[in-house]
């Protein structure tokens, strides 16, 4: 990168704030390509909202640092407040990126660009004996306007922030390393894949997942943060659900020890590469 921006993070100040400085950053190179990268950190929590839309956008039950509150004493009572405020901080950051995004089609270079729009994880209330991977926290927002793509909606198991890196290579007509996770997202021309793979290594748990049409499986074991060492060996019980028209349908299903077998084999053979 030519330029790196890094704004620190203030209770009265946002990242949002950093699209006013790619529009100017746009306007000064617009003979030139350009290589954008904005990073928001905004609809992560404890999202509040700011400045002056703060009082429009939630409702009139709120509660001040729910998310804080459901931190330390469990979500289920905070989780009607703690949507408002997220529902509100999107429409905040939305009206934002409509600001950019208008300004990118009044420009030459428009109808030549590749935009993409997306996140590295979805929503981080934790339910009560539930996996951390569950479905609605690692579907991710993926949008791309591209002058070679046509209007479309795709459902297809795309591994997120790994696939990213790739398909933006390739976009762009530059060869992607050999030797990385991701591949090029299928509506490229990618390889389209019959399972997906998500995992998060925090403070001391390791957990994954594999889902594909039928099921998916949560895999669990202890982790070292300060070594990076993963227990696999100290693993918890799988669990297992069902999966009905691209759902899962979160009520444990019993697995015998030798679909554990098989499964695991799938696990280890995602975790050795």
């Amino acid at each position: 990168f030519e330029r790196f921006i890094y704004p620190r993070r203030h209770k009265k100040d946002y990242y949002v704030h950093v699209i006013n400085k790619a529009i100017q950053h746009l306007e000064a190179h617009k003979l030139e390509s350009n290589f954008l990268f904005l990073h928001f950190f905004d609809t992560h929590s404890p999202f509040r909202p700011s400045g002056y839309l703060k009082n429009s956008l939630l409702s009139n039950e709120r509660f001040c640092n729910c998310y804080d509150h459901g931190c330390k004493e469990g979500f289920d009572n905070y989780n009607f407040f703690i949507k408002d405020e997220r529902i509100a901080k999107l429409k905040e950051v939305d009206i934002a990126l409509s600001t950019f995004y208008s300004y990118m089609q009044s420009q030459a270079w428009f109808s030549d660009a590749t935009i993409v729009l997306t996140a590295d994880h979805g929503i981080t209330e934790r339910i009560k004996n539930k996996p951390l991977l569950l479905q609605d926290r690692v579907r991710i927002p993926l949008m791309v306007n591209d002058p070679s793509l046509s209007k479309r909606k795709c459902d297809l198991y795309i591994e997120g922030s790994v696939d990213l890196m790739p398909s933006i290579l390739s976009s762009a007509e530059i060869h992607s390393p050999s030797d990385i996770d991701g591949q090029k997202w299928p509506f490229l021309g990618g390889q389209k894949r019959s399972q997906v793979f998500s995992e998060a290594l925090h403070i001391n748990t390791y957990q994954a997942s594999i889902r594909d049409k039928k099921n998916c499986y949560h895999f669990k074991c202890p982790f070292n943060q300060q070594t990076r060492e993963v227990f696999y060996k100290e693993k918890g019980q799988i669990v297992a659900y069902r999966r009905t028209d691209g759902r899962d349908i979160e009520n444990d299903i019993d697995i015998s020890s030798q679909d554990e077998g098989q499964i695991l084999s799938k696990f280890y053979k995602y975790i050795s590469s």
